[in-house]
């Protein structure tokens, strides 16, 4: 009985170092799926993507309202239109061109 105790010992000894092997490598797997699918969006996207402090983008709200009233003696009115229009733009930066124009290398 004892033979058979530590052989069972060994074998959950055994489970518990190979689950805690593939919990620290999933990090590493992770990292390398997250890598691939930037390689694969920056390829179709030609580098141009989001970058932070490279995205620039401006909005341009406009508002006007009139109104109007009219009043007779027994009765008044009054109505208010209002138009709005937007006009949004953002442009990016390639990734890997610097402001002057050169390429980063990294």
């Amino acid at each position: 009985m004892n033979r058979k105790a530590q052989s069972m010992i060994e074998y959950v000894v055994l489970f518990a170092a190979v689950v805690s092997a593939l919990l620290a490598m999933q990090i590493y797997f992770r990292r390398s799926v997250q890598g691939s699918l930037r390689t694969r969006a920056d390829q179709l996207s030609e580098g141009a993507g989001y970058a932070p402090g490279e995205t620039t983008a401006t909005a341009v709200t406009v508002t006007n309202s009139l109104e109007t009233s009219s009043s007779d003696n027994d009765a008044s009115s009054s109505s208010t239109v209002y138009h709005q229009e937007s006009n949004r733009s953002e442009s990016v930066r390639p990734f890997g061109v610097n402001v002057a124009g050169g390429v980063n290398v990294e």
